[in-house]
């Protein structure tokens, strides 16, 4: 009977402590600013047929090397940027390198809602300040008014495109552009800001 008594115990107390524990996943993140942070091996090509390597000892950066495919084809890096829905994004950083001088790459910042075929700006892409080839740059792009992030239709991406391409396989001086990384700053409901959104 005691050890009956005890079984019970032990299969309430385990009860007890799964259902603490779901709930405590299920609560939403409190207030405050949190970050996401993306190297460049994060990124991904839109086409499959670019050629991109990986700069050793850069902290994940990377570079085009080769368009295979050619003609008109623009190359791109994105990665996804997932966030909870309602998050409120606030700031975009890039880490990039750039000492190309004639065609320098662009970051941007958009969404795309795949039910109407559509793509929004929300960082309209820029161009980099030109830099000396071993200084990662850290460029803060404030995204004001905040979007609020709706998973519902949309689907959120940071983007690199090339000004160049570097037919080499080792990083060197002749390297003059390279995706480091990215973060997303972004504040959950709570910290009442205006708020948009694309």
């Amino acid at each position: 009977r005691r050890l009956g008594i005890g079984l019970t115990t032990v299969w309430l107390l385990t009860l007890a402590v799964v259902a603490v524990h779901q709930i405590a996943l299920a609560q939403p993140a409190a207030p405050g600013t949190y970050y996401k942070t993306y190297t460049g091996l994060d990124f991904e090509p839109l086409d499959s047929n670019d050629v991109v390597y990986w700069a050793e000892g850069t902290g994940g950066g990377v570079w085009f090397n080769s368009h295979p495919r050619g003609g008109a084809a623009i190359s791109y890096l994105e990665v996804r940027v997932d966030l909870p829905s309602g998050a409120q994004v606030t700031e975009v950083t890039f880490y990039v390198r750039s000492c190309e001088g004639a065609a320098r790459p662009r970051l941007y910042f958009g969404s795309y809602a795949p039910a109407s075929s559509g793509y929004t700006d929300i960082i309209p892409p820029f161009e980099p300040p030109v830099s000396t080839c071993a200084n990662t740059q850290t460029i803060g792009q404030a995204v004001n008014p905040p979007v609020a992030v709706d998973n519902a239709t949309r689907v959120y991406v940071i983007g690199y495109r090339p000004g160049a391409y570097y037919l080499t396989s080792n990083y060197s001086e002749f390297v003059n552009e390279l995706l480091v990384g990215a973060r997303v700053a972004y504040q959950m409901p709570g910290a009442f800001l205006p708020l948009v959104q694309r």
